[in-house]
């Protein structure tokens, strides 16, 4: 069967390859086929963005068609961007990531903003609970070089993930292999998690790229959408000190709930933060 990718031979430029795939790439599942189209570009030719702006009416290789047109059908099958060309900015940074770990999202740049905001510059111990790709970790690390960073994940493929982007981003940060507290015997000044919190029923609710691409360990807890804040309330006191702070990401209208979860488990709410969109996705309790 004679290979798709070989009716691109005609087009010549990256201009003519970029316009033609975003008019055949109908199926893909983004609101930018053009940014998309352009980093698949990039990614098959390795080259920058900068540079491909700039040569626009530069021949584009023929020995990289095959590559990029492979990696076209990747985005219109629904796999993100972020998957296919295995990495994505988070924070200042650019993390390394797997199907074996949960894509940095935005929102979550808010649990790093808040624990900056609390922790003490000086010195003192944070603990990512649930780290996958390291991200909150790695940059909470960077931020406060004074703190000694623990993360944790009870997925040993995660933790080679963030191990990895520790390294590539000169990050101090000690892992352990656990399953939320059960390996862990240090008490810490503040602890950080953002873990599962989507509720099997809803998963059908959810993009492709979502439900398809993203490890369900780090999306669907077992029971409902609240069970992993109720698991972690049971054994936090034994592993925050005494005043320390606790943050913890929440879905959407989840806020009170998880708050109530840890004030009938002996702590207070002290504040609630919003995201972009107005939603309430930070919970902090002392």
């Amino acid at each position: 069967m004679q290979r798709n990718w070989q009716k691109y031979r005609i087009m010549t430029t990256y201009r003519s390859l970029l316009r033609q795939s975003c008019l055949n790439a109908n199926t893909l599942i983004s609101s930018d086929l053009y940014r998309d189209t352009r980093i698949l570009i990039c990614e098959s030719c390795n080259i920058s963005n900068e540079f491909l702006l700039a040569n626009l009416d530069e021949d584009f290789p023929t020995k990289n068609l095959e590559l990029f047109y492979q990696l076209l059908q990747r985005r219109k099958r629904g796999e993100p961007i972020s998957k296919i060309i295995g990495r994505r900015v988070f924070w200042k940074h650019i993390f390394e990531i797997t199907i074996d770990v949960l894509d940095p999202r935005p929102e979550s740049e808010f649990l790093v903003t808040e624990v900056i905001s609390n922790a003490n510059r000086n010195g003192g111990k944070i603990l990512d609970l649930g780290t996958g790709s390291g991200c909150l970790a790695i940059s909470l690390a960077l931020e406060l070089k004074n703190c000694l960073i623990t993360a944790s994940d009870v997925s040993l493929e995660a933790l080679k993930i963030a191990k990895l982007n520790s390294v590539k981003l000169g990050a101090e940060v000690s892992f352990v292999h656990s399953d939320w507290f059960k390996a862990i015997d240090e008490v810490f000044d503040t602890i950080v998690c953002n873990p599962p919190y989507i509720d099997r029923r809803d998963r059908l609710n959810f993009d492709l790229e979502v439900r398809n691409f993203d490890p369900e360990i780090a999306l669907f807890p077992d029971i409902d959408a609240v069970n992993c804040y109720r698991l972690i309330s049971k054994n936090l006191s034994r592993h925050l000190k005494h005043g320390g702070n606790a943050f913890f990401e929440v879905g959407k209208s989840q806020s009170r709930i998880v708050a109530k979860i840890f004030e009938e488990a002996g702590f207070k709410t002290i504040s609630f933060s919003n995201d972009f969109s107005g939603v309430e996705r930070v919970v902090c309790v002392k």
